[in-house]
């Protein structure tokens, strides 16, 4: 091919190159559906739309995060105790016990068994009402109980189905128990629910030889606190087999 032809080859196919393309969809358009493609200059069919379906498992707040509709739903409580969801704890209950801390028995036979009412009170020193139903003796013990195995005592509760107010008492003491607690400044707080005998106090083959001593140790429970009370007990001449020489008043501790 001649060189010149070449040229004139190459000058006309340059300047075609510079003459919009009748058929290119800047110029033309395109039909509905259909888009004009950046790229190929040709209109392109559009996506058909899709269902727009959601993946949920990424916000899965209910339960398990898998999104499949069995989700547990959540608990608020975080199990710190401190009461936003949590079972908040019991109140602490707190009392003290008024009672005779020295006894004399008298040294006679008559005073082998023995019942003595109305020697107890208490007191509640807590914030909320105390519930005296729960009030319970878990255990009395004698000091002596190897030397005389046959000498028994025991502590019953009257059951007293009432709750007392803070800075209420209730129980009864009798006249000499009473005299005595006033005299020392024992029972100060009003009595709520009447006089009545909170616990009786009986024991069993006592040993009325003279001058026995002995020391009763008695666990008082109500609700989820208890006091421990010494009785120191010394049989001696006096006549009566229950004569209150003290008085004493204990405070209670939480139950571990």
């Amino acid at each position: 091919m001649p060189v010149w032809f070449r040229m004139l080859l190459a000058l006309l196919t340059a300047a075609c190159s510079t003459i919009p393309n009748p058929d290119a969809c800047q110029v033309t358009g395109c039909d509905q559906g259909f888009f004009c493609s950046d790229v190929t200059n040709i209109c392109e069919q559009e996506e058909p739309p899709g269902d727009d379906t959601t993946d949920t498992s990424a916000d899965d707040t209910s339960g398990d995060g898998d999104g499949d509709g069995d989700e547990e739903p959540m608990t608020t409580g975080d199990g710190d105790g401190d009461g936003d969801g949590d079972t908040p704890e019991p109140t602490q209950a707190s009392f003290d016990i008024v009672f005779p801390s020295e006894i004399f028995v008298a040294s006679n036979a008559g005073c082998a068994e023995h019942e003595q009412a109305a020697f107890m009170r208490i007191v509640n020193t807590g914030t909320e009402p105390l519930d005296l139903s729960t009030f319970r003796v878990p255990q009395v013990t004698i000091q002596q109980a190897e030397t005389w195995p046959n000498w028994t005592a025991d502590v019953l509760p009257n059951g007293l189905a009432i709750a007392i107010d803070p800075g209420f008492g209730a129980g009864s003491l009798a006249q000499t128990e009473r005299q005595l607690a006033r005299d020392a400044g024992l029972v100060p707080e009003p009595t709520q629910g009447g006089e009545v005998s909170l616990v009786s106090f009986e024991w069993a083959n006592y040993p009325w030889d003279f001058f026995t001593v002995s020391e009763y140790e008695i666990t008082v429970e109500v609700e989820n606190a208890r006091a421990a009370l010494i009785i120191n007990s010394v049989a001696s001449g006096t006549s009566g087999c229950w004569r209150s020489q003290g008085m004493a008043r204990v405070s209670s501790i939480p139950i571990p």
